[in-house]
């Protein structure tokens, strides 16, 4: 038996065994290879690994040696750790073959599977690749490694395994490169991305062609193992992916022309190449078969060519194969006649597209058939050729008549493509093709209509003729109609064709619509549809079978009980009355229903019936029906007034409107008596009068005038009889006219003019037409309604302005009539008049009137027109920029001249001309975009804009490549983006002031022409060319200065030349045990490793960072080699050598560049060698000292270091200045100690004598002097300069220096000059300066140190690690007066130790810093270009401590150090923003991270300052113990208030800084909470800079017997509850208490407080007793104090804890009255206790009958459900959902409270 399913759906263990048992004992299992073979791991080098995959099931694994092959299971898919995946992982080491045995056994079958892994070493390698042809720059080909075994085995996978990749031809760098897969669009293989990770390859690499040619790709293995495998190359072709097109192999008669193109394609984008050109042009092979011209090749005769496109640049290369195809000239053997289904049965009537095809040799068809001539003939009377093209291939046939025919076809001659010449074919081509031409087929009838009827179908036969006699029937739809030769069943309620085809053309149909449909339909019986307001129509509704797409309806013969429904589409207009017909049962035309309605608002509604079937159609009808108002006459309101031949149009209203459904036969008519003769006219004449709104349609008459006086008339208005208004309604009205003769004239215009226009002539448009208005009025001067009968005649007085239409018009139609005039083009004055003058004599013929009809007199008016062009602005569009100081014009062309203007934005321009003033000007004021508006007051809406645009470079980009090679050059592009982030075109650039910068001369710019091919520039870009010429490292800076003077830097583009490797300086010299550092320059531009090496150690040493150490005399060559490792050996890229001398130091020779010096100059003193060697010479020797001394007082020795306060002597180095300090000689000694290589003291000593002397002055009057070098510049300044007027003019020394007027100085030549200086002052008194001027040559360097350093704790210099100090560099002369100016001079620099000290470049001020890298001493020499050097000797000592500051996370703090650098230049960065940011002045906001981050500051380039900020968090937040007592009651043991300090812990103590940077002590946000915090509060605070918990007790509120607890929170962390020692106050609900015979007891309750802690003390003993209660104080008095009238007590209750106490008083009365207390105890009782507790129990009634309804409720839900499949009852206490539970789940008793409903007032008294 089967296993039943509980009701959960779930089987038992056992079926699901069985039933997998079955289904897998029949799978075969499989893995995705049956062996595999891994390489050897190498020593220290990942292993290999490979993945096995079974196709189904689920295995574990099993290797049979651990040691060859460990594999681990992947995507483990069951809880026994069974999976489909597992990856192999070589681990042999072992050289020899090995071998493990994978075995995976499936779990659920037991099957078993084996893999054979083999590990071994790899002999041989080749590389794989799909294709060695790549196509020029598309998508990059994968080139893999392919590894053999000595069996020629192929190795599995070779992941993990690092090759080295690389091109090996002299243009393969060109030809084709290597790409990371990093930088492809390809998915990186993990093991390929580790590998590029660490700038390593592995077995696949991509690369793609960069240039047309062939390259060699060859590849290795890198570990010593495999040194002995060959490396692996393959040649690459490269080509440009170009086709021919046609592209493919034709077939083509001889004497034809194919015209060949090529298209070049690049990533997926074709473009066709123009041919012939430089680098292409396309040959045959086969010039007999074929001649070429160009790209056009032509067949000649008979054969085969091959056409192919050639690439003259790589022709002489061994590239693949060109761009081919073959072209197959053959003669034409056949002709072949095609049509559409090539189905020759044709239908008469029709046209047909005929094709011939000529065939050549087995029938292959031929392509390109320009050359030949197909003549085609037709059997007359059945086919006419409609058209045919040239060639005779393509004709358009019409089937004329009926019957069989042919048509003919004959290929005979060829026509040769240029020439035109015919050549004869022979034998010619002959073709035909037998046609049969049948007339259409027709079927009767069209239409078929059958009742659906389920019970028993309905059939109808269809008649078909035409065709073939034969024919196949259809029914589109079988559900809805069956036929069968030609009979119809209707199956089913629809509509289809059935269609009848010729079975010898299918395409000859004709077909017929077949409805099958419901008995059903409605429509209205003619009836009465029009009615007066009022009145009321009856409708008679019908039934039909009705066929919903044609009008043909079959109509029921009863229908009275069809139930009828009638809506109308307008209520407001009528109402409906049902009714059933009175002849029920034999009712006329299908009458069902009669329905009556009532005209209550004019206007039309369609009344719908509506009836819906008993299988739910819905079939309606409806019937139109109008409401119309009493005809009224509703213009004019009176009679109109018309001069005699005129006319006028009387506009009545009301009456039958025209029929909405037929309006043709609308009837509208006046008759009258005489003295006038009526027309009707439509609504389309210049009648302007209708009916108002609710009144329908107007009708209009026109009256003309016959004779003086009024007249009446009658109208008549209605509707003709019509299908849909069978039985139309007529209504008539009376009316009256009035004649009169004209008395005055009006003239006007219609111009319009602006309010503010003040012209007195009328501004028109020029070449355009106006209006001019006119009217006559009776001697009464009442308007005539017409007065057309007038002669008017207009005069212009300018006809070249405004020209009339006509000169003499007829009279007004209507109240007042207008004139169109032409203004012309000429701008000018012109007046117009206006005469009536009589009666036109073609209105009296028309009126029949006597010409002898006469004015009494004449009438005139005049009007003056100004003729102006509209308003417009030149130019409209402006661009302008905002560095450009220059004004813009605008010109206002035409309009009335009076205007105003406007602008959106007041702060993009100004406008600097008058604004009524035409031409105007407008100047940029800042960049933007605005429109400036000019509107025409006199002519409104004459407003014109221009668009201005006011821009400005806002960016300046370039964009070059990185590297060039020297002597090569690459394109850099330069492009300008405004403030808009738009490119501002090129066009422009030239009148930008651009520069650029080149930081170094290793490159030149040169601009590139834009029609240069080699620009790449479009409309918004200049090219330049970059151009290698020396080797380093240039940088490129593009400069836009601003007319403000701001400059727009550029990007910073770096261009790196590449140059050999070259150690400097060579050759050098040192003393044993000296060192220095070489420099080391060029080398590739890659990632390489320079090795040196010495070639006799014992001489000279050199390190790996170049550091040479002299060891013992004698000559060696040190040698610094580029190296890169290759798989066996050292590859050298490049080497240099320098030769090193190592002499013995034989002595010292102290020099001076000069000997005589001025007082207060200073010089340069520095000890050489007594051979001349440089201080690099033995500066360096290990414990080298110097001492100095000078035998006089007129000259002081300084260290260079003076102004940091340390002498010459603390630093015992080999550089000093002297200063001259007094007039006289000196003589001044140097002492070097040092100890030799065998430690032998050597001592050597050098003297030079100094003269000082006493500067030259004048003592009266004073002169000041100048000393400048050659060309060099100086400004002069006086203290008169702001406040005075100063010249400057040469005295002597013309040739010397040059002045001008600002007092710069600029020395020409050497000598000596007087520069006189006048000050203007007041009353024309100058004062006048004699400034001598001397021109020198710069004779030596002085460089001092500028950087104060204060005494550090060694007794001589140090520069700090990581700080910095800077020197200046200074130039004196003969003498040692120093130049205040000289010619701009470069600086360089040479060290004997590279590593310890970093120097920047010489400032413009001539200053030079120096920042310590490493620990060390370093010796520079500082050189200029005049040859002039200088020394320093820089100790780097141990680095500074960097400041450091611990703060707490989410915090801001003000830091010391930041706040006192903020004078200085720079910005204080963080390295990490998110966990520290500087906010400025000193003051730093953290974040929400913890740890630490430093803050750096670049004063300058290479000076920067430190401070590290320690983020940590609170890690712990508690309150300090508090052992007194809190209360709600202030007393000798309580305190209602205490301060309780707060402990806040960090990982880290916190540094004391201030929040504001003003002195305020930071404080820690913290939150101080109590848990019952109406009747004890806490709060956060700080006293004396110390958190504190600040907590309370209220007084006034009760606090009941609660046991408050604080916590305290800070940050993220948060205290445990501390617990208050808390005791409130106690309250007695009674103070008084009277006792009489009838009252044994009182029970004073305690409401709040201990009552434990309670003691009560009578005033007298023996009176009453008390006894304590758990609520309560139980109060008796004794039996002999009862009879004791009057007695009195007092009661002290008091607190044992908090010791507060009250007074109870207790008062003894013998009277049987009852108390007050009792009385107010009984009214109490009466008024609030009982109605309190009567409506507690209501409250607790209600609330049962909701519990109980509520329940009633779940239990109809619950009922519910187990009828509901989605909503299953659940088991009770089985929640529905883990967000729902049950209604009726237990209450746990600790979450049930009594809330009492009322409580005792305080001071309200028990009763006993």
């Amino acid at each position: 038996m089967y296993n039943s399913l509980d009701m959960y759906g779930t089987s038992s263990p056992i079926t699901v065994l069985v039933v997998v048992g079955c289904l897998t004992s029949a799978w075969s299992f499989t893995l995705n290879v049956p062996n595999v073979l891994l390489p050897k791991k190498l020593l220290n080098h990942p292993a290999t690994n490979f993945t096995l995959i079974a196709d189904t099931g689920c295995f574990t694994w099993l290797s049979t040696k651990e040691l060859v092959v460990t594999i681990k299971p992947e995507e483990k898919i069951s809880e026994q750790g069974c999976s489909r995946k597992a990856s192999l992982t070589a681990l042999g080491e072992d050289t020899d073959r090995q071998l493990s045995i994978i075995l995976a056994s499936e779990t659920y079958t037991g099957s078993e599977l084996r893999v054979d892994v083999f590990v071994d070493i790899i002999r041989r390698i080749t590389i794989k690749t799909t294709s060695l042809e790549l196509l020029l720059e598309e998508t990059p080909a994968t080139f893999e490694v392919v590894a053999y075994d000595d069996d020629g085995n192929t190795f599995s996978t070779l992941e993990g395994l690092e090759f080295e990749w690389w091109l090996d031809s002299e243009n393969g760098g060109k030809v084709v490169k290597i790409v990371k897969y990093a930088d492809s669009s390809y998915l990186t293989p993990p093991n390929i991305e580790h590998l590029e990770s660490m700038g390593k390859q592995g077995d696949k690499i991509l690369v793609t062609g960069v240039n047309t040619g062939v390259a060699y790709i060859k590849t290795r293995l890198t570990h010593p193992l495999y040194k002995e495998v060959k490396e692996a190359s393959v040649r690459v072709v490269v080509t440009e992916n170009i086709m021919l097109n046609p592209p493919y192999d034709i077939w083509v008669l001889p004497l034809t022309e194919i015209t060949y193109t090529a298209e070049r394609r690049q990533h997926g984008r074709k473009t066709e190449i123009e041919l012939p050109s430089d680098q292409y042009s396309i040959k045959i092979s086969n010039a007999t078969v074929a001649n070429i011209s160009v790209r056009t090749v032509t067949s000649l005769m008979v054969g085969n060519t091959d056409v192919m496109l050639i690439d003259k640049n790589v022709q002489h290369l061994p590239l693949g194969t060109p761009p081919h195809t073959t072209i197959h000239v053959v003669p034409p053997s056949d002709l072949s006649f095609h049509t559409h289904n090539n189905n020759w049965n044709l239908e008469e009537g029709k046209d047909y597209e005929v094709v011939i095809k000529v065939l050549g040799p087995e029938n292959r068809p031929i392509k390109f058939l320009d050359s030949v001539r197909i003549k085609v003939t037709a059997e007359p009377g059945h086919v006419t050729i409609l058209s045919s093209n040239v060639q005779g291939t393509h004709h358009v046939i019409h089937a004329k008549k009926a019957g069989n025919t042919r048509l003919n076809a004959l290929l005979d001659v060829l026509v040769h493509p240029t020439t035109g010449v015919e050549h004869k074919l022979n034998p010619p081509i002959l073709g035909k093709q037998n046609l049969v031409i049948r007339s259409p087929i027709t079927l009767v009838p069209k239409t078929v209509i059958l009742p659906y009827y389920p019970k028993e179908p309905f059939t109808y036969r269809l008649t078909a003729s035409g065709g073939s006699g034969r024919y196949t029937w259809n029914s589109k739809d079988l559900t809805t109609v069956t036929v069968k030769d030609g009979e119809v069943v209707g199956k089913g309620k629809g509509v289809t064709m059935v269609t009848a085809a010729d079975m010898l053309n299918n395409n000859n149909t004709a077909s017929a619509e077949v409805k099958v449909v419901e008995l059903s339909g409605l429509s209205f019986l003619p009836a009465k549809v029009e009615a007066i307001l009022g009145a009321t129509l009856r409708l008679n509704l019908a039934a039909y079978f009705e066929d919903i797409s044609s009008p043909n309806k079959v109509p029921f013969t009863r229908c009275d009980l069809v139930p009828i429904q009638y809506t109308l589409s307008n209520d407001l207009f009528v109402k409906v009355a049902q009714e059933k017909p009175k002849n029920e049962g034999n009712l006329d035309n299908g009458v069902c229903s009669v329905v009556t309605v009532k005209a209550v608002r004019p206007g039309n509604t369609i009344v719908r019936a509506t009836y819906t079937s008993t299988n739910g159609m819905v079939y309606s009808a409806t019937i139109t029906i109008a409401a119309y108002p009493p005809l009224t006459l509703i213009h004019p309101t009176q009679p109109p007034i018309i001069t005699l031949g005129s006319s006028y149009v009387l506009t009545l209203s009301g009456g039958p409107q025209p029929w909405i459904l037929d309006k043709s036969g609308y009837l509208q008519d006046l008759t009258h008596a005489g003295g006038y003769i009526s027309e009707h006219v439509s609504e389309n004449t210049k009648a302007k009068s209708a009916a108002p709104k609710g009144f329908g349609v107007s009708h209009n008459f026109r009256v003309t005038c016959t004779e003086i006086g009024e007249k009446k008339g009658l109208v008549m208005i209605s509707n003709t009889q019509s299908t849909h208004n069978p039985f139309p309604a007529m209504e008539t009205l009376a009316v009256y006219i009035r004649c009169e003769v004209p008395a005055t004239l009006t003239l006007t215009h219609t111009v319009p003019l602006g309010h503010s226009c003040t012209l007195k002539q009328v501004p028109v448009f020029k070449d355009q037409e106006t209006k001019l208005v006119y009217s006559v009025e009776t001697p009464d001067s009442q308007r005539f309604h017409n007065s057309s009968s007038l002669l008017f005649r207009f005069k212009s007085s300018n006809n070249n302005r405004i020209s009339l239409v006509s000169e003499t018009v007829s009279g007004i139609e209507g109240s007042g009539s207008d004139e169109r005039v032409h203004v012309q083009s000429e701008k000018g004055d012109v007046t117009i008049t206006l005469t009536v003058s009589g009666y036109d004599p073609g209105y009296l013929d028309k009126a029949h009137l006597s010409h002898d009809n006469k004015l009494d007199k004449a009438l005139e008016q005049v009007i003056t027109f100004k003729v102006v062009g509209k308003v417009d602005l030149q130019p409209k569009h402006i661009t302008m920029f905002n560095y450009e100081d220059r004004e813009y014009q605008i010109t206002v062309i035409d309009g009335s001249g009076e205007y105003r203007i406007e602008t959106d934005k007041h702060d993009v321009i100004k406008i600097t001309s008058p604004l009524h003033i035409s031409p105007f000007h407008v100047k940029p004021v800042s960049q933007g975009i605005t429109s400036l508006h000019v509107i025409d007051t006199c002519l409104p809406g004459q407003r014109v804009s221009a668009k201005i645009h006011v821009t400005g470079p806002a960016s300046v980009v370039i964009e070059t490549v990185s590297k060039v090679q020297i002597y090569r050059s690459v394109i850099l592009t330069l492009y300008i983006v405004d403030s808009n982030e738009r490119k501002i075109s090129s066009e422009v650039f030239s009148k930008l002031d651009l520069s650029h910068v080149i930081s170094h001369d290793h490159v030149t710019l040169s601009a590139i022409p834009r029609d240069d091919e080699a620009s790449p520039c479009d409309t918004y870009c200049s090219a330049y060319r970059v151009e290698g010429r020396t080797l380093g490292l240039s940088t490129i800076q593009f400069s836009l200065k601003q007319p403000s003077g701001k400059i727009l830097s550029s990007n910073v583009a770096s261009v790196y030349v590449f140059a050999p490797l070259k150690l400097t300086p060579s050759p050098i010299t040192l003393v044993e045990g000296a060192q220095f550092q070489l420099r080391y320059s060029g080398g590739p531009p890659h990632d390489n490793t320079l090795e040196f090496s010495s070639q006799n150690t014992t001489t000279a040493t050199i390190t790996p960072r170049a550091l040479v150490t002299g060891s013992h005399v004698g000559v060696v060559d040190v040698i610094g080699r580029s190296v890169g490792m290759g798989a066996d050996r050292d590859i050298i890229y490049c080497q240099d050598s320098v030769k090193v001398h190592v002499v013995p130091l034989t002595g010292i020779e102290l020099r001076a560049p000069y000997t005589f010096l001025i007082q207060n100059s200073f010089v340069p003193l520095t000890v050489y060698g007594i051979n001349g060697n440089e201080p690099f010479t033995f500066g360096s020797v290990p414990g080298i000292s110097f001492t100095w001394s000078v035998n006089s007082r007129s000259l002081s020795l300084l260290s260079i270091y003076d102004k940091s306060e340390y002498s010459a002597n603390d630093e015992k180095q080999f550089v000093v200045i002297g200063r001259g300090d007094n007039d006289g000689v000196a003589t001044v000694t140097v002492v070097a100690t040092y100890r030799d290589m065998d430690n032998r003291p050597i001592t050597y000593r050098d003297t030079i004598t100094l003269q000082v002397v006493k500067k030259a002055e004048v003592i009266a009057p004073t002169a000041p002097d100048l000393l400048l070098g050659v060309t060099a510049s100086y400004t002069v300044k006086t203290n008169k300069d702001h406040t005075n007027t100063v010249r400057y003019a040469l005295v002597d020394g013309y040739n010397v220096i040059d002045i001008t007027s600002d007092g710069t100085v600029t020395a020409l030549s050497v000598g000596r000059s007087t520069v006189r200086i006048d000050v203007v002052e007041d009353k024309n008194v100058n004062q006048t300066i004699n400034l001598n001027v001397e021109v020198k040559v710069p004779f030596a360097l002085l460089i001092r140190d500028t950087t104060v350093t204060p005494l550090s704790e060694y007794s001589y210099h140090t520069v700090p690690l990581g700080a910095s100090t800077s020197f200046d560099i200074g130039t004196v002369d003969e003498v040692g007066r120093q130049f205040h100016a000289i010619p701009k001079t470069s600086y360089h620099y040479v060290l004997n130790r590279l590593d310890i000290v970093s120097i920047g470049s010489v400032l413009s001020n001539n200053t030079l810093s120096v920042t310590g890298r490493h620990v060390g001493e370093v010796i520079v020499q500082i050189k200029s270009d005049d040859g002039l050097d200088g020394w320093v000797y820089v100790r780097v000592s141990a680095p500074v401590k960097i400041p450091t500051y611990t703060v707490l996370q989410r915090s801001t703090v003000c830091v010391p150090e930041l706040l006192q650098s903020e004078p200085e230049p720079g910005k204080w960065e963080s390295k990490d923003s998110n966990l520290v940011s500087y906010l400025g002045s000193g003051r730093i906001s953290v974040g929400n991270g913890v740890g630490a981050v430093t803050l750096t500051k670049h004063v300058t380039f290479n000076t920067h300052s430190n401070v590290k900020i320690d983020v940590v968090k609170v890690e712990q937040v508690d309150l300090a113990e508090y052992k007194g007592l809190l209360s709600n009651i202030a007393t000798p043991q309580t305190v209602t208030r205490v301060v309780i300090p707060v402990t806040v812990v960090t990982s880290k103590v916190l540094s004391p800084l201030s929040a504001d940077c003003q002195g305020k002590p930071y404080q820690i946000k913290f939150e101080c909470r109590s848990s019952h915090p109406d009747a004890v509060v806490a709060k956060a605070d700080y006293q004396n800079a110390k958190p504190v918990c600040i907590i309370q007790a209220f007084s006034d509120k009760g606090a009941g017997n609660i046991k408050p607890y604080i916590t305290v929170s800070a940050e993220t962390a948060v205290s445990s509850p501390y617990y208050l020692n808390f005791s409130p106050r106690f309250r007695l609900s009674v103070n008084s208490v009277v006792f009489t015979e009838s009252r044994s007891y009182v029970d004073i309750g305690v409401v709040e407080g201990d009552i434990s802690t309670l003691q009560v003390i009578p005033s007298k003993d023996g009176v009453v007793k008390v006894i304590k209660t758990s609520t309560c104080l139980h109060i008796t008095p004794t039996l002999a104090t009862i009879s004791q009238d009057g007695e009195q007590v007092t009661l002290t209750v008091s607190s044992t804890v908090t010791g507060q106490s009250e007074i109870v008083t207790v008062t003894l009365k013998s009277s049987s009255e009852p108390p007050a207390a009792i009385s107010m105890e009984l009214s109490y009782f009466a008024t609030v206790v009982i109605p309190t507790a009567i409506l507690g129990i209501l409250v607790l009634l209600i609330i049962l009958a909701i519990v109980q309804l509520t329940a009633a409720s779940y239990r109809r839900l619950q009922i519910n459900r187990t009828t509901d499949p989605l909503h299953p009852i659940q088991p009770y206490g089985t929640p529905s959902s883990p967000s729902q539970h049950s209604p009726f789940r237990p209450v746990s008793p600790s979450r049930l409270s009594v809330t009492p409903l009322y409580t005792r007032p305080q001071g309200t008294p028990g009763v006993g």
